[in-house]
C-alpha cells in the first residue's frame, strides 16, 4: 500500500471521528435553543468535513499511484516471463 493511501485513509478516519464532538455539541445546543453555539459547532463540523474530503483526495491520488505501479510491475513480470520462455525454447532447439 502506498504511503499517500495510508495517510489519506488515516487522516480521513481521524477527521470523521473528530467531527463527532462538535456534532454532539450542536445537538446539545439545539436542545437548549442556543443558536450561537450551534453555529460555532457547525463551523467546526464543516472544518473537519473539509479536512476529511482533502484526505480523501490524497487517498485517491495514492490509489492511482498504487494501480500504476502494479500495472508496471505486472508488465515487467510478463516481459521477464516471455524472455525466459524464449531462452528455454532456444536451449531446446540447440539440444
Amino acid at each position: 500500500m502506498h504511503t499517500k493511501t495510508m495517510e489519506g485513509l488515516a487522516g480521513a478516519n481521524m477527521s470523521m471521528k473528530l467531527m463527532n464532538t462538535p456534532l454532539r455539541v450542536y445537538k446539545e445546543a439545539e436542545r437548549r435553543g442556543d443558536t450561537a453555539v450551534m453555529e460555532r459547532a457547525m463551523g467546526y463540523v464543516k472544518n473537519f468535513a473539509d479536512k476529511a474530503e482533502d484526505y480523501q483526495k490524497v487517498t485517491e491520488k495514492g490509489m492511482k499511484e498504487d494501480a500504476k505501479e502494479a500495472r508496471e510491475k505486472a508488465k515487467t513480470e510478463q516481459e521477464n516471463a516471455i524472455q525466459k520462455r524464449r531462452e528455454q525454447r532456444e536451449e531446446m532447439e540447440k539440444r
